[in-house]
């Protein structure tokens, strides 16, 4: 049985000193947790998300994780890399279930709202409803309003980052001089 002190964490008490390790509450906090995935991953920062030779192709894509998010990295007709939650801006069901594979668009597997690979909704079923049983979308529905959530992605030396963050610094001005 441990002898270190249990240390409350709500709060984000420190342990007392001197500070050679971690309470142990601290790596099942539920309040830590939340606090790393929005500092450390959905913060003002850059994270390793992909080698661009995974994304050979136009269409090519793959899903990877930062943090506790599920992004979609894909490369655009004109041969750009984009970064998306891997979310519907529906519902937010999970988009795509495939680790990597090549598409021409993104269905929801939910309610088949479709988006192209720069993350634009470009259909929605039954928009304008059924004939015989009406229903569909409002007149003044935009599918321009529904995007998938993009991510800022960067290209460097056959490396792909990320950052949800959009008033993170650019990649350049975020590693330094060289």
């Amino acid at each position: 049985m441990s002898t270190l002190p249990r240390t409350p964490t709500r709060g984000i008490a420190r342990p007392e000193a001197p500070w050679t390790r971690i309470a142990f509450d601290w790596y099942s906090d539920p309040e830590i947790y939340a606090r790393e995935q929005a500092t450390i991953f959905r913060g003002r920062s850059w994270s390793y998300a992909a080698l661009s030779a995974e994304l050979p192709t136009v269409g090519a894509y793959k899903t990877t994780t930062i943090g506790d998010a599920s992004i979609i990295l894909v490369r655009g007709k004109g041969g750009e890399i984009g970064a998306f939650e891997n979310r519907c801006a529906h519902k937010g069901v999970q988009l795509c279930y495939k680790t990597r594979g090549t598409t021409k668009s993104f269905q929801c597997p939910y309610h088949q709202w479709t988006y192209d690979l720069e993350g634009k909704l470009i259909g929605v079923p039954f928009r304008k409803g059924i004939a015989e049983l009406g229903g569909g979308m409002p007149a003044d529905f935009d599918l321009t309003k529904f995007p998938l959530t993009r991510l800022r992605a960067h290209e460097r030396n056959g490396v792909v980052f990320v950052t949800f963050d959009a008033t993170t610094e650019s990649f350049e001005d975020y590693l330094g001089q060289n």
